[in-house]
């Protein structure tokens, strides 16, 4: 794993930050508040901190979101993916064609943007299916080849756009897949030159280390929603290996 430039000149630490994610980094499903949450102990210097996490959202509308934004910021900014279980797979609910309700101007006359695609973005899970039926549809070789595809091509277009992008995880903690398998090869050893946090250092691995339990441990064991104690350990380990010595 290598960060190659993310925070090292200065400039970048007033840069805009848009936080993609899931329950894991969202403040309601972690009982705690904006200020305790991981991101905030990473890039508090920002000039603001944009949180467009869901709960249950999946890898890919991340991607599209960030995507999104980075076509359609003018002004360099800080793209962090903060990546949940992989094991999701993406729905939009809105109405088909013209039973669409999202429309381009809303009826006070406001042009629309991506904040209200929110509410529309959801996620397909495999308890939603019968084992065996459209299992391949969850294949790890398969789940960890495409994330490993999207960072490339994010990565390059944010280059391109003058933007940062970061990718890392808060739940999954193990790699189920075989890392020579050709189909994967080539790509992890490219997104390992790339901004990348890998597994290893996710926030259910970082606080499990340090003995720090979830606050629903009860419910979920250590794959939990970490509160403010986790928030803080996890968010300046990162900031730790993004700004050694900061």
């Amino acid at each position: 794993m290598t960060v190659s430039h993310l925070l090292y000149d200065l400039k970048y630490h007033t840069m805009r930050t848009i936080v993609y994610g899931d329950s894991f980094s969202f403040p309601e499903t972690c009982n705690t508040g904006v200020d305790d949450m991981w991101y905030t102990h990473v890039f508090a210097p920002t000039q603001e901190i944009l949180n467009r996490a869901k709960p249950l959202n999946n890898t890919e509308t991340m991607f599209l979101q960030a995507t999104h934004d980075c076509v359609t910021h003018k002004e360099p900014a800080q793209l962090v993916i903060a990546l949940g279980p992989l094991q999701r797979l993406p729905t939009y609910t809105d109405g088909w064609h013209d039973k669409e309700t999202l429309k381009p101007v809303d009826e006070e006359g406001h042009n629309t943007d991506l904040s209200h695609c929110q509410q529309h973005f959801d996620s397909f899970v495999p308890r939603d299916i019968t084992v065996g039926e459209t299992v391949d549809l969850f294949h790890p070789t398969y789940l960890w080849a495409r994330l490993y595809s999207n960072i490339i091509t994010l990565d390059a277009l944010c280059r391109q756009m003058g933007h940062r992008l970061l990718v890392l995880h808060m739940s999954v903690h193990a790699r189920d897949f075989n890392a020579d398998h050709p189909l994967i090869r080539p790509l992890g050893e490219r997104v390992s030159d790339l901004d990348y946090i890998d597994e290893t250092h996710s926030c259910t691995s970082v606080c499990r280390q340090a003995n720090i339990k979830p606050w629903d441990y009860d419910k979920y064991g250590w794959i939990g929603h970490h509160s403010a104690d986790g928030q803080r350990h996890f968010g300046l380990h990162i900031k730790n290996i993004l700004d050694p010595g900061h």
